[in-house]
């Protein structure tokens, strides 16, 4: 993208961002690359939020006891998979009543909860 951009020259930025629909802050970083021949890294792992289960260790297995006994298999038996009529709406229900999780948006065990 940058070597292209230099060489369209005085407005090549605004071009390429038009015709070619190229964000121009990723072809102002190519061209820094180009210049100074240092690549720049982008920590795209390091973004995001982390996955509940990191928060919340014991969460896959309190599901899966609330799952387990309401678990089915396909009824005319072409799969080997289970199905199950809890929505997660109820299974979210039934971790906060019987596990004691808190009705909050990461779902903390009140076990966990500082006070």
């Amino acid at each position: 993208m940058a070597q292209t951009v230099v060489k369209l020259g005085f407005g090549g930025q605004r071009l390429a961002h038009r015709e070619l629909a190229w964000n121009r802050d990723t072809i102002r970083k190519g061209i820094k690359e180009l210049t100074t021949g240092i690549t720049c890294v982008d920590n795209y792992s390091g973004k995001g939020r982390y996955k509940a289960e990191v928060h919340l260790s014991n969460l896959l297995k309190d599901i899966k006891n609330l799952v387990d006994s309401q678990s089915q298999t396909d009824p005319s038996f072409k799969s080997r998979r289970l199905y199950t009529r809890l929505s997660a709406v109820e299974v979210r229900k039934q971790l906060i009543d019987k596990y004691g999780y808190s009705d909050e948006f990461y779902l903390v065990p009140k076990r966990f909860e500082s006070n």
